[in-house]
């Protein structure tokens, strides 16, 4: 069984990466929210709005639009709405896909950084991401496939400083299906990505071959 996260158990995770950095809480500080519109980034997006109203925090979520799909510009739209519901501010940034990009999703990926980290520089704010334990998992699979090697795997950092803008990942310890819960609890829509289930990624296919470990109770 599956529970939603509380309140208490993610503020202590977020607490314990927050300390490492060197922002001031008892002035107003702002964090940037890389949404998505999926239940992980939802789910982040609920939890930071209630840490936030007793630790003088300012947020605004930043949502991509890649342009990749038909139906993109329909989807942000809606989670901007979503976002709203909740009190949280949100940009909508369109990208421009370019022919002959090479990897479609390291595009993706490359070109959501650039404008996250822009924002948050303009703002001297801090990135939170939404990656969950089974992307962690995923992760380190995919790095051992490239034969970097067990000691090279290296994770996902809860922590890390890039482009002069810290960016924290407070959800790694909590499973794909208790952020689910959170959203379904709460009662917040969420869209699921078709890409997930695109066999032609990488990253699918790794997370379809992890389904069959729970299978046999190997529970991730």
């Amino acid at each position: 069984m599956s529970f939603a996260i509380s309140d208490y158990e993610f503020s202590k995770s977020l607490e314990k990466i927050l300390y490492h950095t060197n922002y001031n809480r008892s002035q107003n500080f702002s964090i940037i929210i890389g949404v998505s519109g999926g239940p992980d980034s939802m789910a982040l997006s609920f939890l930071f709005k209630n840490w936030s109203i007793n630790n003088n925090c300012n947020l605004l979520a930043v949502i991509i639009d890649h342009k990749l799909r038909n139906d993109s510009s329909i989807e942000t739209i809606q989670t901007q709405k979503n976002l709203k519901k909740l009190g949280i501010s949100s940009i909508i940034y369109s990208l421009e896909p370019k022919k002959n990009f090479g990897s479609i999703q390291e595009w993706a990926r490359n070109e959501r950084f650039k404008v996250f980290f822009d924002i948050a520089n303009s703002k001297n704010s801090i990135l939170a991401l939404a990656q969950n334990y089974e992307d962690q998992i995923e992760t380190l699979l995919m790095r051992m496939y490239k034969k970097t090697g067990f000691l090279g795997a290296g994770g996902i950092k809860e922590l890390s400083f890039r482009n002069n803008t810290f960016v924290i990942r407070p959800l790694l310890e909590f499973s794909k299906k208790r952020l689910i819960e959170t959203c379904k609890i709460n009662q917040l829509s969420f869209f699921t990505d078709p890409s997930n289930f695109d066999f032609k990624f990488e990253r699918s296919k790794i997370r379809h071959s992890l389904k069959y470990f729970n299978q046999i109770n190997f529970d991730i």
